[in-house]
Parts: structure tokens; C-alpha cells; sequence
């Protein structure tokens, strides 16, 4: 009897062993992926666009995006470059909007904007969406105006 407990014990034992280094080898990094850097990861990501590897270098991209902590300018560069992907070379429409609200999102203030906005109606436009279009139009017009001055009371 004490020979089947030490047994089922040692069984246990074991098996909690092997649960552990599974759990800690899950979370641990890949060993086998070097690490690269953010520069290196967004030249190869432009070497798989110059050579028309489009949706190579949008999942590059976003590898970049996902795993490298960046700045909020950075982070509305990479999704207008994944924007500009869908919307020229692609023609996803659909995609490209979602990545220029994003990036436009990530930067409202930036030097983008102006660009991002005429792409992004051009994106509704070739989805059939006039209506969004237009107020997109007239947002983008609205926010170049200068405002008007309230008369003062004398």
C-alpha cells in the first residue's frame, strides 16, 4: 500500500514538474526569433513593399506595432503607410479607412492630417459611401476655417 502512495506521489510530482516548465517555457519569449530593432524591422518592412509584397509588409508592419512600445506619432506613421498599402496597391477601402481614422486618431494635431483626410474621403467615395464622404468633406473643411469672433457687447 505505502508503495502505491509513494508511487502515485512521485506520479504527481512529476506531472506538476512538466505542467510548471510548460506554463514557463509558454511565457517565455521566443528563444529562436532574434530580437531586431525598430529601425531594421521598418526597412525590411519597406524592402517587402518595394517589391510588392504588400501584405507581407502590413502583417511586418503590424508586428512592429504590436510588440515595440512606440510612440503615438510613430504608432499614426506605421498605420498611414498600412493605410496607404490598402488603399493604393490593395484597393481595400475598407481597410485603408480604419487605418487612417487610426493613425489620424493617434495624431490629430500632425502634419498627416491634411492628407489623411482627403484619403479617407477618397476611401468612401470608392465605397459608394457619398453621404460619408460629404461629412467627412465638411468636417475637414470645418476644422481649416478660422473662427468667426463674436461682436463684442459695448
Amino acid at each position: 500500500m505505502d508503495n502505491k502512495k509513494n508511487t502515485y506521489g512521485l506520479l504527481v510530482l512529476v506531472l506538476v514538474l512538466l505542467v510548471g516548465i510548460l506554463l514557463i517555457y509558454l511565457k517565455l519569449p521566443n528563444l529562436s526569433q532574434v530580437k531586431i530593432d525598430y529601425d531594421t524591422q521598418v526597412k525590411y518592412a519597406s524592402e517587402l513593399k518595394d517589391n510588392k509584397l504588400y501584405k507581407e509588409a502590413i502583417e511586418e508592419y503590424d508586428k512592429i506595432l504590436n510588440h515595440l512600445s512606440l510612440d503615438k506619432n510613430n504608432q499614426a506613421n506605421l498605420n498611414y503607410i498600412i493605410g496607404n498599402l490598402y488603399f493604393e496597391n490593395l484597393k481595400d477601402y475598407e481597410k485603408a479607412a480604419s487605418r487612417y481614422i487610426k493613425a489620424r486618431m493617434l495624431n490629430p494635431k500632425g502634419n498627416l492630417v491634411s492628407d489623411i483626410n482627403k484619403k479617407l474621403i477618397a476611401c468612401y467615395e470608392n465605397l459608394g459611401r457619398s453621404l460619408d464622404a460629404q461629412r467627412e468633406l465638411e468636417s475637414a473643411t470645418a476644422l481649416n476655417k478660422p473662427k468667426k469672433e463674436k461682436p463684442s457687447k459695448e
